[in-house]
């Protein structure tokens, strides 16, 4: 199925069943203003996708990333090594220092990941054991999930915001 936006609505294309936007700016907007009310409590976010990230999963990653710098945090994407569902973009990224110096792999975020002022953001899953490293987000107290997948039974315990949208084609 396609979904294309024409202005304001949404018109969906070829599927098997007939899908309705439920999405709404104003509940995209009110998790905005949550997130970035929230970001006032740490200093630094840890932002990690699922393991073997794909596009969706790094796009999401890198745009939480600069959302927590614009919020005077420190961020950092963990990213022990690339696939070749993203080398292309990898290859792009690297041209960018500035971009490139925000990934770490998991080893250097250990360090983080314990103190009070970090926050960890999950994007692109909600289930703990298909994360880069389940071991880091089983060490902090302080998570967010940004996903588009439906819940599913293997659920991230007590994350202080959840922004799961279903009928969004990616995270992104």
């Amino acid at each position: 199925q396609v979904a294309v936006q024409d202005r304001e609505r949404l018109l969906f294309f070829g599927g098997k069943t007939k899908e309705v936007e439920k999405r709404t700016r104003v509940r995209a907007r009110v998790i905005s203003h949550a997130m970035g009310n929230l970001l006032r409590d740490y200093r630094r976010v840890v932002i990690m996708g699922h393991a073997d990230p794909d596009l969706d999963s790094l796009g999401a990653a890198v745009g939480v990333a600069h959302f927590a710098r614009a919020h005077d945090c420190e961020a950092a994407i963990v990213l022990n090594s690339s696939n070749p569902s993203i080398e292309r973009l990898w290859q792009l990224i690297k041209q960018h220092p500035h971009i490139q110096k925000i990934f770490t792999p998991s080893e250097q975020i250990q360090q983080w990941i314990e103190k009070p002022d970090t926050l960890l953001i999950l994007v692109d899953t909600h289930r703990p054991s298909l994360t880069i490293q389940p071991e880091l987000l089983a060490k902090t107290q302080h998570v967010v999930i940004i996903d588009h997948h439906r819940r599913g039974e293997d659920f991230v315990d007590n994350p202080l915001l959840v922004y799961l949208e279903p009928y969004a084609s990616s995270t992104c």
